[in-house]
């Protein structure tokens, strides 16, 4: 059964409100000062903007504000204009090996974002 804690909506009344078990991501891995400037960087980079597209994908579903670990995250998201070869399949000159594998991680969690906001229109 599932945990409910009271919520007070004047001093007379209160509503039960269930309560929903917080997950959380293992961030240590993530390097804050890197940049795309090399081929690891470039990874490091991507990494981080992944993690942060997880992480809003996980507030939402959880209908909760950010821990200020996620925050850190959310605030190094940079975008993808400087990894266009994340988005070209036929790029051979990125040195990046895992390319298409990286393509494919970002346009199923975009595709999962836009089902999300589709679903509430």
């Amino acid at each position: 059964m599932e945990e409910v804690e009271p919520i007070a909506v004047n001093e007379n009344e209160t509503v039960e409100k269930p309560s929903r078990p917080i997950t959380t991501e293992d961030y240590s891995h993530l390097d804050f000062a890197a940049d795309t400037s090399t081929t690891s960087g470039k990874r490091k980079v991507f990494a981080r903007n992944m993690a942060a597209i997880r992480t809003v994908k996980r507030l939402e579903d959880e209908e909760r504000e950010a821990t200020p670990e996620e925050l850190k995250v959310l605030k190094s998201f940079s975008g993808f204009g400087g990894l266009p070869e994340v988005f070209d399949q036929y790029n051979t000159a990125s040195n990046l090996p895992s390319c298409l594998i990286l393509m494919s991680s970002v346009r199923s969690l975009i595709s999962l974002i836009f089902v999300d906001l589709l679903e509430t229109v």
